[in-house]
């Protein structure tokens, strides 16, 4: 059997058009899902950022507070910027507001506490208020012990 040339049947392997429209659209829905979930990535690294550079400045402040003469801390508003330096009031780059306040001391005797600042230990109070979130607040209490006694 002689089977002339042009005559044989060829095959193509390959994808039909239906397989690729239907690929892509179910690439496209995946990709549209991924790309809602980039805002939410990018507030949440955000508030990582805040919550770390807040603890820095708390950290800093309660070791310079421990530092300080205890008869000497006082009522202070400081400013940061959004790298947790400190900065002027009147600096266009205030992020984080800090507020310290001496809040009360504890006598060694009663462990009551009182308004001298003879006593053995003063609870200070640092609050710190953040531009992006100004609703919030967050205030840490340190206690610092008088060495002078």
């Amino acid at each position: 059997m002689n089977t002339p040339r042009n005559a044989t049947k060829t095959t193509f392997a390959g994808f039909t058009l239906v397989e690729v429209i239907l690929s892509l659209g179910i690439l496209s829905f995946a990709m549209v899902a991924l790309l809602g979930l980039i805002p939410l990535g990018l507030s949440t690294s955000r508030n990582a950022i805040n919550i770390t550079t807040e603890s820095q400045i708390v950290q800093s402040l309660c070791n310079e507070i421990q530092l300080t003469d205890f008869s000497n801390i006082s009522n202070t508003v400081l400013y940061y910027n959004e790298e947790g330096s400190i900065v002027n009031s009147s600096d266009q780059t205030i992020l984080y507001s800090v507020v310290i306040s001496s809040e009360k001391s504890i006598s060694p005797a009663t462990g009551l506490s009182t308004g001298s600042k003879t006593d053995s230990a003063q609870t200070v109070l640092i609050r710190v208020a953040n531009k992006t979130t100004p609703k919030t607040t967050n205030s840490y209490s340190v206690i610092v012990f008088n060495n002078n006694q």
